[in-house]
């Protein structure tokens, strides 16, 4: 359903499921307009699959809400639009561009 609602292909969304931070994943819900609940919790269930704890998970979900704040739509769509051309996930993103 994730990877309908964002138009990207299937590693690229198991990309963004997998990283810890949740760049990726900040940088797709910023774009399909989905606010900070819906991101927060995907978040949370991506990162109870890689077995994170309960502590861990609200200490590594503040930092992610803080990072998810900083992404406006215009840098997100570029991200994106960079992902839908098959650019590489580490490359497309460590071109986001943050307030």
């Amino acid at each position: 359903m994730f990877q309908e609602l964002t138009n990207l292909n299937e590693r690229t969304v198991m990309n963004i499921m997998a990283e810890p931070v949740g760049i990726g994943l900040a940088v797709a819900c910023n774009q399909c307009n989905l606010g900070r609940a819906i991101y927060s919790s995907i978040f949370a269930i991506a990162h109870k699959s890689r077995g994170g704890s309960e502590a861990k998970l609200h200490q590594d979900l503040r930092k992610a809400l803080r990072l998810y704040d900083q992404i406006t739509p215009a840098a997100a769509e570029k991200v994106i639009s960079r992902l839908r051309q098959r650019i590489g996930y580490r490359t497309a993103i460590s071109e986001l561009e943050v307030k």
